[in-house]
């Protein structure tokens, strides 16, 4: 129940977001992640990411962990955009950050935007205090497939469980 509660807070805070922000959100793609180590699969996360107007950019999370359901939702407003590369300061909200309920995290994130393959890093800092690893992360390269997908691999850690590192397979399909 408690879950529930914190997957609709964090449904309502992107809203807020888009309503704030700007009036105009587009879905700019979808992206499919496997994750885990050498012997496991972590998670199963979808990730809808969004394009506004202004340059700014809003996501919604979902994974699936073989037990329960986590949710994230972020806010990125662009510092830099050059013709080859962004650099956006973040917000992000979660429904827990290793095991603490409700994580805020603030972060950065850095992409390249040439038309083959290209880079990505993104890592947050997690504000709660009871937390003894604030550290969120996740990099790695987009290789496009077609014109509008592309194949990802990469690193990062799990934001319920910051300890884990992963290897992160997925695919992202342009919308």
């Amino acid at each position: 129940m408690l879950k529930k509660r914190h997957i609709v807070l964090l449904t309502i805070i992107l809203l807020l977001m888009f309503s704030i922000v700007g009036k105009a959100a587009d879905l700019r793609a979808v992206e499919y992640t496997v994750s885990g180590d050498s012997s496991d699969i972590d998670i199963l996360q979808l990730d809808a990411d969004f394009g506004m107007n202004n340059g700014n950019t809003a996501g919604f999370t979902l994974g699936y962990d073989g037990d329960d359901f986590h949710a994230g939702c972020l806010f990125g407003l662009n510092a830099v955009m050059r013709q080859t590369y962004r650099i956006d300061a973040h917000l992000l909200f979660t429904d827990e950050a290793d095991g603490i309920d409700f994580g805020k995290a603030i972060g950065v994130s850095a992409s390249t935007l040439y038309s083959g393959n290209n880079f990505f890093w993104e890592t947050y800092y997690f504000i709660d205090e009871d937390l003894d690893n604030h550290a969120y992360y996740r990099g790695g390269m987009s290789v496009p497939m077609t014109r509008r997908s592309s194949f990802i691999i990469g690193l990062g850690n799990l934001y319920w469980d910051l300890d884990e590192d992963v290897v992160n397979l997925g695919l992202e399909v342009k919308l």
